[in-house]
């Protein structure tokens, strides 16, 4: 798995330029699978269909290329008029009652949890939103507490809750040679991340991501309201990658 940073994805030689990111050559292809996964992640506004197309037409259906398939990951709302791309696109479906019921079965069964019958009911009825295969995994490895109504949002707010949520979660039957500074700052993590995505939404929405010499005084400003003397630039790291 290769993180590709040095695509320009308006350019005339994506293709090009992609292969060469990965070392590969169109030879090497040949009966080879290329995963691009989290094409939504991407920074190109409007074009992601015609580059999709692009893509399409200069690797799927490019002749010197033998037994090649490309697959892409994207949320299907980031690409305009889906209906008409010209490679065969596969839509994911929240699961039904039956699917649903088979991973909470063998969940309990694999983990030994004790999660309650009445949950099941509960993941029935808001089946739309619980019935994401990672949500309901999230909801059941938390334990998470299931109302009428329940909505994504819900969701992410008992996920990062400071109890019963991810952070304790990290380090359930994990053993160290002395107690991980995560557990005692995870309310600066929390509000690190917090003060990491409101930027992001404010000064760079569209490539969600965050200068380095951005992120490093974000991390002062909540050092030196902890009256901390220890780098903790780093426990923030792992904390923030961690969840």
């Amino acid at each position: 798995m290769l993180l590709i940073k040095k695509v320009e994805w308006k350019s005339e030689n994506i293709t090009e330029k992609i292969l060469k990111e990965l070392g590969l050559s169109n030879e090497e292809l040949n009966k080879k699978i290329l995963i691009l996964d989290g094409y939504d992640e991407i920074s190109v506004k409007d074009d992601r269909k015609e580059i999709l197309d692009q893509l399409y037409w200069e690797l799927v259906k490019n002749n010197t290329i033998k037994c090649f398939s490309l697959i892409v990951t994207c949320r299907v709302n980031y690409i305009k008029d889906i209906e008409s791309i010209q490679c065969k696109y596969i839509t994911l479906q929240s699961w039904n009652k039956y699917q649903i019921k088979s991973f909470f079965t063998i969940f309990k069964e694999k983990t030994g949890s004790n999660i309650a019958q009445y949950t099941l009911k509960n993941i029935y009825e808001n089946q739309e939103v619980l019935g994401i295969p990672l949500i309901l995994y999230i909801v059941l490895a938390l334990n998470i507490s299931i109302e009428d109504n329940y909505s994504i949002v819900d969701v992410y707010d008992q996920v990062f809750s400071l109890e019963g949520g991810i952070y304790g979660r990290c380090f359930q039957r994990r053993q160290y040679e002395s107690p991980h500074r995560i557990n005692v700052i995870k309310k600066q993590i929390h509000q690190l991340s917090r003060n990491i995505a409101l930027w992001m939404f404010e000064n760079n929405s569209d490539e969600a991501c965050i200068p380095q010499k951005e992120y490093l005084n974000q991390c002062k400003t909540i050092q030196k309201s902890m009256n901390d003397n220890e780098d903790i630039e780093s426990d923030f790291l792992i904390g923030i990658f961690l969840i």
